[in-house]
């Protein structure tokens, strides 16, 4: 008799009754989910003879260079999307709800000229500054908590 203890070695057996699943011996089979018809692609062994044989190379990974000169700093831009997010988050719930809690969602929606009218009534825009394209940062309203727990819009 072995005395076991708990670096001993277990057997582990597993048991399937689907027909699909197991071989001819009733051993269980796992189906394989790799596609077999890359399998050249990636065989590096492969690749090399091809290279050889041939002399194409491996296929580079493609890049593009753009001249981000006029662009402001990352910094920059990554202050401007955390203050976006701070203004949405507050925003009473019921109009972070129109946008589904997502602050794109409603810069996409300030960026639409159709939205205009639909911004005034939501509070986001005052209604003599709607004719403009782009909101500027001083005519986005910020929701501030009144005194009475009623959150009213104030320009910043």
């Amino acid at each position: 008799m072995e005395i076991r203890s708990r670096y001993s070695k277990i057997d582990r057996v597993q048991l399937s009754f689907d027909p699909e699943l197991t071989d001819e011996y009733g051993n269980y089979v796992a189906r394989s989910i790799t596609q077999q018809q890359f399998r050249d692609e990636c065989d590096i062994r492969w690749l090399l003879k091809r290279y050889r044989e041939t002399g194409t190379p491996l296929p580079a990974p493609v890049g593009s260079f753009e001249d981000v000169t006029s662009v402001a700093d990352f910094q920059t831009h990554m202050n401007a999307v955390a203050r976006t997010k701070e203004y949405f988050d507050l925003l009473p719930a019921t109009t972070r709800a129109r946008f589904a809690n997502d602050p794109m969602q409603l810069v996409a929606f300030l960026n639409d000229d159709a939205n205009r009218a639909e911004a005034v009534k939501l509070g986001l825009l005052e209604a003599s500054k709607a004719e403009s394209a782009i909101p500027l940062p001083s005519e986005v309203k910020k929701p501030v908590e009144a005194a009475s727990g009623e959150s009213e819009s104030v320009l910043i």
